[in-house]
């Protein structure tokens, strides 16, 4: 799996997110909870991992880093 997030990382730069989303139990049991995994295990690491992804997206449409 690692070398195949790197090729991709290699071949599409500007297309592929820093951060990475790491397997965990807890975001697989959030949905059958009905809850969101933000809510459901906040401190989970697939939790920080999904709020570091959307500060990543954030910064990449923001018109100033344009």
């Amino acid at each position: 799996t690692r070398e195949i997030v790197e090729i991709i990382r290699r071949h599409n730069r500007e297309g592929v997110l820093h951060t990475e989303v790491p397997r965990d139990s807890r975001a697989v049991e959030a949905p059958s909870h009905g809850v969101p995994l933000v809510l459901y295990s906040p401190r989970s690491a697939a939790a920080n991992a999904y709020r570091r992804a959307v500060v990543e997206i954030a910064q990449r449409l923001s018109p100033r880093s344009r």
